[in-house]
């Protein structure tokens, strides 16, 4: 369990150069988060999560339904027909990506510490040769997973709602440009930042709207 609150170096450094920021994290106050400890399993559920508008809820239903037909391991992950995978809801192109992402781990058993071992920009690189993954899903691998810590989600959703909120900098092909410039100030904690910024949306702070609720 990795602990973070006002007396952390990363969090000092933050609050020190971006005053928003410090606002975010004494409303958070003291967060707590684990890394993720199945990249396979992790890689998987992202796939079937992403795209066509899933709610979490929805997405979490999906999830359920096909580890029930399998264990967490790809070779048994790869035994499933594309049929069966289809047939529990998930569409035909999200089952045939789980089908080569399970045979991607099977030629290479060792991927998840070759990823360990990567730079940031080789772990993209890597993870997007791989059909059905995108760098939205590299960069959700390298915070969750790798515990990276300067990687700047700016693709993400729920990301942006927070981000607009605090910061009024809207997610538009512009505004990400903008999202860019502006947090080069979180260098070299850019994930940190980000953390709190899930968290403060997490907890209520912010509505769909992307307003702060305060």
């Amino acid at each position: 369990m990795i602990c973070l609150d006002p007396q952390s170096k990363e969090i000092q450094v933050l609050c020190k150069t971006d005053l928003r920021l410090a606002k975010v994290v004494q409303e958070v106050g003291p967060i707590s988060y684990s890394v993720y400890s199945d990249p396979f399993t992790f890689l998987v559920n992202t796939i079937i999560g992403i795209g066509q508008m899933l709610s979490n809820k929805v997405a979490d239903i999906l999830t359920d339904r096909f580890w029930n037909l399998c264990s967490k391991t790809p070779q048994d992950v790869s035994k499933l027909s594309l049929d069966k995978i289809k047939s529990i809801g998930i569409s035909y192109s999200k089952a045939r990506y789980i089908n080569i992402l399970a045979n991607e781990y099977i030629k290479n058993p060792y991927l998840s510490d070759k990823l360990q071992e990567m730079s940031d920009d080789n772990v993209i690189d890597l993870l997007t040769k791989i059909p059905g993954i995108g760098s939205w899903t590299a960069k959700m691998y390298l915070i969750f997973v790798l515990d990276r810590k300067d990687v700047l989600p700016y693709e993400d959703g729920a990301f942006n709602q927070a981000f607009e909120a605090v910061y009024g900098i809207s997610d538009n092909s512009k505004g990400k440009r903008l999202v860019r410039d502006f947090c080069k100030i979180w260098h070299p904690y850019s994930s940190i930042a980000a953390r709190y910024l899930y968290k403060y949306l997490d907890m209520g702070f912010v509505d769909k709207n992307k307003k702060i609720l305060m």
